[in-house]
């Protein structure tokens, strides 16, 4: 039996960054990113990309703060996560992870490849989602 794969996800308000995992979930890398202003139901997009790429489980970037606690946009992502959960149904499994400076981190690694991350605001947020994936990944115990 082959594992299913991992899809994270970057919501944001204008972009929404996405990467998957390989089908042996060792290697996550940036699938694409969706905009929210050209697409009437985002949520119904994404449900679409886990069935299409085969997906088992969905690991969603979540603001923490430092202390531990929820962050201010804590509230509208459970409410993107709840729709999705009802558009994909139970047996796919939704994860928050601390997306703790992801964008920050993808920001760097366009830089030193010389891009402008003005003009690449798309990439940043795959490349967050597929830099938090590989944190997960990485953990013995997310199986």
């Amino acid at each position: 039996m082959t594992n299913r794969r991992v899809l994270a996800i970057d919501f944001g308000e204008r972009r929404i960054g996405i990467a998957l995992s390989d089908p042996a979930n060792i290697i996550a890398s940036p699938f694409c990113t969706i905009d929210t202003r050209s697409i009437a139901d985002p949520i119904a997009k994404i449900a679409s990309i886990i069935q299409d790429e085969d997906a088992g489980s969905v690991v969603v970037g979540y603001p923490y703060h430092n202390s531990g606690a929820a962050g201010d946009k804590a509230g509208a992502i459970d409410g993107l996560i709840e729709a999705l959960q009802h558009a994909v149904g139970p047996s796919i499994r939704i994860v928050r992870i601390d997306e703790g400076y992801s964008s920050v981190a993808a920001q760097e690694i366009l830089k030193k490849q010389g891009k402008n991350t003005r003009e690449n605001k798309d990439a940043v947020d795959r490349i967050a989602a597929a830099l938090f994936l590989q944190d997960y990944l990485n953990e013995k115990d997310h199986a």
